[in-house]
């Protein structure tokens, strides 16, 4: 059997205690060399340490010349509708349409002759006059003094209502009839005035929509539709662009397709939130008024831009951004003088009127509390 050579030998092996106190100090150092490094601090990490949590961006009310010139979308909307209300009779013989006298676009007023129903008139009387029968003459009661006013009003009848449905009456509605080319019904060679050849409406107006010769008229449904008024713009105006305007203000409506007309702002309407549409930004809706001719000229709920120019004068601004909207109205928040050494500024809002905006700035009216060179907080 072959002879073993010298087992090796490990460096330490038999010193545990030398190994040990290696470890120890390799850990020592590393933990000292951690804490020094926490003990050293750069310039730029000194400075942020000591800055205050959170800096306001100020900027001072300065005295400008601010030129307005605002363009705003607007939407066409139609003008406000009545419906002519006419009963239709229980016969189906008098349920057509014979004729039309009034086209759609055509202006209508009280006392004129709108149609013909199976060859029977059918004139505009305001809502409120209680017909409820046939007068005859010698019939007597308010419906009778109500019509006599009506005739009074149209011209045709002179002197006060008497409630009497007498000679004078019957005659001066004869001569409202032939105006339009008609004649009084008759019975038994009398003549009457006959309740169903009259149709409501609460007013005057321009037709908008009319029935067509041969339609067949249903119950519950109006015999004309009569627009009270005209066609207006209506566009949405933040609150720093509506108090920069007022009712009166002229402006400038452009259509998609170039053609402008003059305006004026009608009515500034109350803060609308958007929180119902976010499409819809807040602030208030302003209607635009124009001429009969070019509302006219309008489709009707087309889009177009409503230009506000103004002119500037110098006075005090300050940045839009600067400008905030609150329950109290439109303010600015200034900065006031230090208590103290090393507090912070107290602050306090400042209600504001913008008067034009151009270029980021708004300028307002002048204000003791906001003298030129004040500082008021932005962002």
């Amino acid at each position: 059997m072959a002879r073993r050579g010298p087992e090796p030998r490990i460096p330490f092996a038999g010193r545990p205690a030398v190994i040990s106190g290696f470890i120890i100090l390799v850990v020592a150092s590393i933990a000292c060399s951690y804490w020094l490094g926490t003990l050293v601090r750069s310039p730029e990490d000194v400075t942020l340490r000591e800055a205050p949590e959170s800096v306001r961006v100020m900027a001072a009310v300065e005295e400008r010349i601010v030129t307005s010139s605002l363009s705003v979308q607007g939407i066409v909307s139609g003008a406000p509708t009545h419906e002519v209300r006419f009963d239709v009779p229980a016969a189906g013989s008098k349920q057509i349409v014979t004729s039309v006298l009034k086209a759609p676009g055509t202006p209508v007023a009280v006392g004129d002759l709108l149609a013909t129903v199976s060859g029977i008139p059918v004139f505009l009387i305001p809502e409120g006059i209680p017909l409820y029968r046939d007068m005859r003459q010698g019939d007597v009661g308010p419906d009778v003094a109500a019509f006599q006013t009506l005739l009074v009003r149209l011209g045709y009848l002179r002197g006060a209502a008497t409630g009497t449905m007498d000679a004078r009456t019957l005659a001066a509605t004869g001569l409202w009839y032939k105006s339009s080319g008609q004649r009084l019904p008759e019975s038994d060679g009398r003549a009457y005035v006959a309740m169903e050849h009259f149709a409501f409406a609460s007013g005057d107006g321009s037709v908008r929509q009319a029935p067509a010769v041969g339609q067949r008229l249903e119950p519950g449904k109006p015999l004309f539709v009569l627009s009270a008024g005209q066609q207006s713009v209506t566009s949405r105006f933040t609150v720093p662009e509506a108090d920069s305007v007022k009712v009166g203000t002229a402006v400038t409506v452009r259509a998609s397709g170039g053609a402008s007309f003059p305006g004026t702002i009608a009515s500034i309407g109350p803060f609308q939130s958007n929180e119902a549409s976010k499409e819809q930004r807040a602030g208030h809706d302003v209607r635009v008024e124009l001429s009969a001719q070019d509302a006219a000229a309008l489709k009707e709920s087309s889009t177009v831009s409503v230009t506000v120019s103004g002119q500037g004068k110098r006075g005090p601004a300050v940045p839009l951004s600067a400008v905030r909207q609150g329950s109290q109205g439109t303010f600015v928040t200034r900065d006031a003088e230090r208590a103290s050494a090393g507090t912070s500024p107290p602050t306090r809002d400042v209600p504001v009127k913008i008067l034009a905006q151009e270029g980021g700035w708004a300028s307002i009216d002048p204000s003791p509390e906001l003298p030129v060179g004040t500082k008021v907080i932005v962002g």
